[in-house]
């Protein structure tokens, strides 16, 4: 059975243990600057995590409006918004500063 091969979404910079996190960024080279001795960069993918759903009160221009791109209800006084929340998950090590 073959493997899922995964987008990566950008790069973090962790200690060797990979358990501290000290710099993330979309390119590899930028990384590379800031990636100490001892320490090691790792490419990342994106993954859906959770569900966040916001209400607020407060005076709207329409009585009813739906936004289905801005995500977000509005009917009377109540303000619906909700998103799905993305973590950055680490791939694999791709570059080692000895």
């Amino acid at each position: 059975m073959k493997k899922k091969q995964r987008a990566i979404s950008g790069y973090q910079v962790r200690s060797a243990d990979l358990e501290g996190i000290s710099f993330e960024h979309r390119d590899l080279e930028t990384c590379k600057r800031y990636c100490r001795k001892g320490y090691v960069i790792v490419s990342t993918y994106r993954k859906k995590g959770a569900f966040r759903i916001s209400l607020t009160l407060g005076k709207r221009y329409k009585w009813w409006y739906y936004s289905k791109y801005g995500k977000s209800l509005d009917i009377a006084w109540l303000n619906i918004r909700w998103e799905w929340i993305y973590f950055d998950r680490p791939l694999e090590i791709v570059y080692r500063n000895e």
